[in-house]
C-alpha cells in the first residue's frame, strides 16, 4: 500500500506541474518580453512568500543564517540561470527543438543523483521516464529532418541543454536542504531572482495595462507563491526517479491549455503523446509492482528434492 507521505507528495507534484502548464498562457497574455515578465513574477512571488514566511515566523536570524542557506543561494543561482538560458534558446532554435532539448533535464537529474548521492538508478523508473520522453516527442511533433544544425540552431540546443542541466542541479539542491521549510527556500530563491534579473529589464520602455497586470499577478501568486511551495514540499517527499517522470505532465498541460484557450487543434500524434506521458506518470508509481508480479508468476518453479 502507498504510504501517506508518498500520496501527499504525488498530489503536490502533480498539482505543481498542472499549474506550470498555465505559465505560457499568463506570459503570452501579459504581452511582455520573457525577462520583464519573469522579473515581475519574482517580485510579486517574493512579496507573497515573504509575507507568508513572516506570518509563519520563519524570517529569523537563526534560519536565515543557517549553514544550509549556502545551498539555497547556490540553487537560486542555478534556477535563475536556467530561466535565462531557456528563454535565450528560443531566440536561436525553434520552441519545439528547445522544449525537447530542455526536457533532457530528468535524465540529468537521475545521473547527478546517482553520482552525487550514490543512489542506485532503478531500471523500471528509467523505462517509464523514457516512455514519457517519447510521449513528449510526439506532443511537440518534432521533425528531426527539419533540424538544420546550423550555428544558431546548435547554439539554441546547447542553451536549452544547459538550462535543463541547471534545473536538475536546482532540484537536487532543494532535496539536499532538509532542515529548512520549503516556503523559506522558495522565498530566498525567488528573491535572488529579482536581483539576478534586474539588469535585463528595460524599465524606461514598460507599457503594461490592467489586463496584462492581472496575468502577471497570476504568475506571481499561482505560479510562484503557490506552485513553488507545493513543488518544493513534493521534492522532499518523492524519490528523484518519480520526480523525473512527473515533470513531463507540465508539457501535457501546456498543450491542453493551448487547445482550450487558443483553439489549437490536437493531432492524433499529439493525443498519442499525451496518453504515453499520462501512462508513464501512472506506471512510475504502480508499474514496478505490476512487473514484479508478472515476473514472479512467469518465473519457473523449482522442484524440491525429496
Amino acid at each position: 500500500m502507498m504510504n501517506d507521505k508518498l500520496k501527499t507528495g504525488l498530489v503536490e507534484m502533480i498539482l505543481a506541474m498542472v499549474l506550470s502548464g498555465f505559465i505560457g498562457l499568463f506570459v503570452f497574455e501579459s504581452g511582455q518580453d520573457p525577462y520583464t515578465v519573469v522579473f515581475f513574477r519574482c517580485v510579486l512571488g517574493a512579496v507573497f512568500l515573504g509575507l507568508y514566511c513572516w506570518w509563519r515566523g520563519l524570517l529569523t536570524a537563526k534560519t536565515l543564517l543557517n549553514k544550509s542557506m549556502l545551498y539555497v543561494l547556490f540553487g537560486s543561482a542555478a534556477l535563475v540561470a536556467n530561466w535565462i538560458f531557456l528563454f535565450t534558446s528560443f531566440s536561436y532554435a525553434s520552441i519545439s527543438v528547445s522544449t525537447v532539448t530542455y526536457h533532457f533535464q530528468p535524465f540529468f537529474l537521475l545521473i547527478l543523483n546517482a553520482v552525487i548521492f550514490r543512489e542506485r538508478l532503478k531500471l523500471g523508473k528509467a523505462v517509464w521516464m523514457i516512455l514519457a520522453f517519447i510521449g513528449l516527442l510526439l506532443i511537440v511533433e518534432l521533425d528531426i529532418s527539419q533540424i538544420s544544425l546550423s550555428n544558431d540552431e546548435f547554439i539554441g540546443m546547447l542553451m536549452a541543454l544547459a538550462a535543463g542541466f541547471l534545473y536538475a542541479v536546482a532540484t537536487l539542491v532543494v532535496k539536499k536542504v532538509k532542515n529548512l521549510k520549503s516556503e523559506l527556500v522558495a522565498f530566498v530563491q525567488i528573491s535572488m531572482g529579482v536581483l539576478y534579473l534586474w539588469p535585463f529589464v528595460e524599465f524606461g520602455n514598460l507599457d503594461i495595462n490592467s489586463y496584462q497586470w492581472m496575468h502577471i499577478l497570476a504568475l506571481g501568486f499561482l505560479n510562484t507563491f503557490v506552485m513553488y511551495i507545493i513543488m518544493y514540499r513534493a521534492f522532499a517527499k518523492l524519490d528523484v526517479s518519480i520526480i523525473s517522470v512527473l515533470v513531463f505532465i507540465y508539457p501535457v498541460v501546456a498543450i491542453m491549455v493551448d487547445y482550450v484557450f487558443y483553439a489549437q487543434n490536437l493531432s492524433l500524434t499529439q493525443i498519442g503523446g499525451i496518453i504515453l506521458v499520462l501512462l508513464a506518470a501512472l506506471l512510475v508509481n504502480v508499474g514496478d509492482k505490476i512487473l514484479n508480479r508478472f515476473t514472479s508468476q512467469t518465473k519457473p518453479t523449482q522442484l524440491s528434492d525429496k
